[in-house]
């Protein structure tokens, strides 16, 4: 483990160096003259066992309340709540492996939306935005993501088994989160060129609101090349507009005035940059489509699109599949959307087609 930032007071050089590192009067130091006062608890060194797992978290977390410690590294400590792992996996710049028992300095899971943004992660920020994600997509939508709603939601995730418990990435809001996650990290990934994230990306309600934005595009409109080529210019061109800080900028005074994590303040930013967003996208000549509200085929249009092509496999007869062996049976077709869904196709017969399994889940894939 490395000195913490803390020691910074002490001296600038000692903070992230391990005791090997040290200088040799500093080690003779620490080795020398100061004393250290340890209890020691027996009894709990079975890393498989739950009853273990569980004294040792509790203890571990008594400990962190004596030291002065922020609302996320107490939320930290919480080590048997189920979000708190999902949020220490895919933010935390270390990880911890179970089954050795010892931690991993790099993190191979660290998400890579977390190298898009310059926001540090010293005092583990990371680890409370994607927790303030993370109550966004529960709440679909604006909501209030105050540090006390993030210690809460942490809290409310305790689970008597949750040491080691990664089950909540199956949830519907860890699963959404981590793909608006990795298309907000697509959106600027050609310009994470040295190491670092963008620099537009810094303040942490500039952040939350981009996320937002991103999301409700994804959910309610078309969101391929172009608009996402779109989206990474207006966030160029709002940062410029938002650091000019122009007295007549009455939506940027707006927007910079309410920096608050509530659920109104954050509502209040989403309409302004939802607002100049579209503004922005007709100045630049771009319609922005919206989907179709109609996802799924009914059953009477599934009945039609198969009878049309009696079952046949599109993909199974382009690859010259005789329509005896390219027919699929009724239990196991795809009703799949010639263009797609997500780039505006429209859930009508005339653009429908009949998939057998195997060639829609390439699709998907692809």
């Amino acid at each position: 483990m490395t000195l913490p930032q803390s020691l910074a007071d002490v001296d600038s050089s000692l903070p992230g160096k391990k005791y090997s590192k040290l200088p040799v009067k500093v080690r003779q130091f620490v080795d020398k003259t100061l004393r250290y006062d340890v209890d020691t608890v027996k009894g709990i060194d079975d890393p498989r066992n739950p009853e273990h797992q569980q004294t040792a978290a509790e203890i571990f977390w008594r400990l962190q309340q004596g030291e002065t410690l922020n609302y996320m590294e107490v939320a930290h400590a919480r080590l048997s709540s189920l979000p708190r792992n999902f949020v220490v996996k895919y933010a935390d710049d270390i990880s911890f492996d179970y089954d050795s028992y010892k931690p991993i300095e790099d993190n191979p899971h660290t998400h890579a939306f977390f190298r898009t943004i310059t926001r540090p992660n010293n005092r583990m920020q990371h680890l409370a935005i994607l927790t303030r994600l993370l109550i966004l997509e529960e709440q679909d939508g604006p909501a209030d993501i105050s540090d006390t709603n993030v210690s809460e939601f942490i809290e409310k995730g305790h689970h008597p088994d949750g040491i080691g418990n990664y089950s909540y990435e199956d949830t519907a809001p860890a699963r959404s989160a981590l793909s608006n996650m990795h298309a907000f990290h697509c959106v600027f990934r050609s310009d994470i060129t040295d190491g670092s994230g963008m620099r537009e990306l810094q303040a942490e309600y500039v952040i939350i609101s981009l996320y937002l934005l991103l999301r409700h595009l994804r959910k309610h409109y078309v969101f391929a090349e172009q608009e996402q080529r779109l989206f990474r210019a207006f966030t160029i061109w709002f940062d410029k507009r938002r650091r000019d800080r122009r007295e007549d900028d009455s939506d940027i005074q707006v927007f910079t005035s309410r920096r608050q994590q509530s659920g109104r303040e954050i509502k209040i930013r989403d309409r302004v940059i939802r607002q100049l967003f579209f503004e922005y996208a007709r100045t630049q000549g771009t319609a922005i489509l919206t989907k179709d509200k109609k996802r799924r085929f009914n059953e009477s249009e599934r009945i039609a699109i198969y009878r049309e092509v009696d079952g046949v496999c599109r993909e199974c007869s382009k690859l010259g599949l005789p329509d005896e062996e390219a027919k699929v049976p009724w239990s196991e077709y795809e009703a799949d959307h010639v263009v797609p869904h997500s780039k505006g196709g429209l859930t009508v017969v005339d653009n429908a087609q009949v998939l057998c399994r195997a060639h829609n889940l390439a699709k998907g894939a692809s």
